[in-house]
């Protein structure tokens, strides 16, 4: 139930994005309308409810309607997913055997139904053709024009700073009403990233395409930037330290576990707060398998994260992961890294990890420290 009250705590705000990154029902329900409640929200609770249906209880005599018409949106929700589930209603169970379970999938998280996501943030299937109409009940104008055909017609490339420059002068309104000051720069530097612009800040053609297509359908660039810092903002507002359902959440990436999941906690390995840096870091350790060799990949870059904590971070999670091809990475932090807690995790990865490269490289690190101790006793 969404008041001035429910907006401003951080237990509904925390609740809220666990919801969207679990793929659960979201039913908005206000005691004052949309438009009022709006410009009271942070940038991520902004996205996550534009695009829903909101069921109001501003009027006392249409409360009981109001009430039955979303208990009949909640029901038709549950049979939604008990078919896409394969479970019988409970009038059903209980007079008629359950048929068993297609073996499709069992077993592998990548194919179940909690999250359904494609394998990248920018792909991912949330983004809702029908979201248009509600926007614009927010003031918020969405174009269906193509940016690049629009601006650049005729270029296949184009500087970063002129296009970004272009886009915020374009969407100045919808920008100032969903991001503060502080997310616009965020919004900035992860279309920077997502757009794969390169280090003399050119952005290609083929890039841009890339980041507004979902299932070869080129989308508006204003859609798909509001659709990837949907995901973005569920996420990390999940995985910040400060999160009351942090613990909850990371315990259950089991439950939930996707592609898209381990990229969105791969892009806040690259978050400014490094307290979030650490905690996306143990995260992917839960959520991902030695064999995703991307995660894998980004998470040895973590260990040269100027945080300590970070870097203790990053060991733990490939230490859990058994990743091998990190051994040469953690020998080098656990002999040289300035700060014990940091080899001291970079040990504990390496006893975690065994295999014969590793516990040679401990035998022989070991051999040569019992060596430099005893010529300074001699």
């Amino acid at each position: 139930m969404q008041s001035e009250k429910s907006i401003a705590s951080k237990y509904c705000q925390d609740e809220l994005a666990l919801a969207y990154i679990s793929n659960k029902p979201i039913f908005p329900c206000g005691l004052k309308t949309p438009e009022e409640l709006f410009p009271l929200m942070d940038t991520g609770m902004k996205l996550q409810l534009a695009r829903f249906e909101w069921n109001l209880f501003t009027e006392e005599d249409a409360f009981e309607s109001n009430f039955d018409k979303l208990a009949n949106k909640m029901d038709a929700e549950i049979s939604k997913m008990n078919i896409e589930s394969h479970v019988p209603p409970a009038d059903e169970a209980s007079s008629s055997k359950q048929a068993e379970p297609s073996e499709k999938g069992d077993g592998n998280p990548e194919s179940r139904q909690i999250l359904k996501r494609q394998d990248s943030v920018r792909m991912n299937q949330r983004f809702d053709k029908n979201m248009m109409g509600r926007l614009d009940s927010f003031g918020i104008t969405v174009k269906e024009e193509d940016f690049w055909s629009q601006h650049y017609p005729d270029q296949n490339q184009v500087e970063w700073i002129e296009f970004s420059g272009k886009f915020k002068q374009e969407y100045k309104s919808n920008i100032d009403k969903l991001f503060s000051e502080e997310d616009q720069t965020r919004m900035e530097m992860m279309m920077k990233h997502e757009m794969a612009v390169e280090e003399d800040g050119i952005l290609h053609v083929e890039k841009y395409k890339e980041f507004c297509t979902i299932d070869k359908e080129l989308f508006s660039l204003w859609q798909r930037v509001q659709d990837y810092a949907l995901e973005h903002f569920a996420m990390r507002e999940v995985f910040n330290m400060d999160s009351h359902v942090r613990v909850e959440a990371i315990e259950n990436l089991g439950k939930f576990n996707s592609p898209a999941v381990r990229e969105a906690l791969r892009d806040l390995l690259k978050d400014s707060d490094p307290n979030v840096r650490a905690v996306a870091a143990i995260s992917l350790a839960r959520a991902a398998v030695s064999s995703d060799k991307v995660t894998v990949q980004a998470l040895k870059k973590v260990l040269t994260d100027q945080d300590r904590l970070v870097r203790e971070s990053g060991c733990l999670a490939l230490g859990h992961l058994k990743s091998q091809g990190a051994v040469g990475k953690l020998v080098q932090m656990w002999r040289n890294d300035v700060i014990s807690t940091v080899r001291d995790a970079a040990q504990l990865a390496l006893e975690q990890i065994g295999g014969e490269e590793a516990n040679k490289a401990i035998h022989m690190t070991k051999v040569l420290a019992e060596e430099i101790q005893k010529l300074t006793k001699n």
